[in-house]
């Protein structure tokens, strides 16, 4: 996934799983102490951890809407 700069900009996962699917959507926005500060505008590559409660094993990893 792409975001700005870490010091102006956060990603936070949210997840649901079943026995068959890991459904996953990443919000990205601007962090509250960023607010008011000038951020440049640069797409920089950013790893999100997300932790599961047992392993992925073969569940589908899918959008969550």
């Amino acid at each position: 996934m792409t975001a700005g700069p870490a010091d102006c900009y956060g990603a936070e996962p949210e997840v649901t799983e079943s026995e068959t699917a890991v459904r996953l959507r990443i919000r990205v926005g601007l962090l509250p102490e960023a607010a008011g500060r000038e951020c440049p505008a640069i797409a920089k590559k950013s790893v999100v951890p997300v932790r599961l409660t047992s392993a992925l094993g073969n569940r589908k990893v899918e959008p969550l809407s």
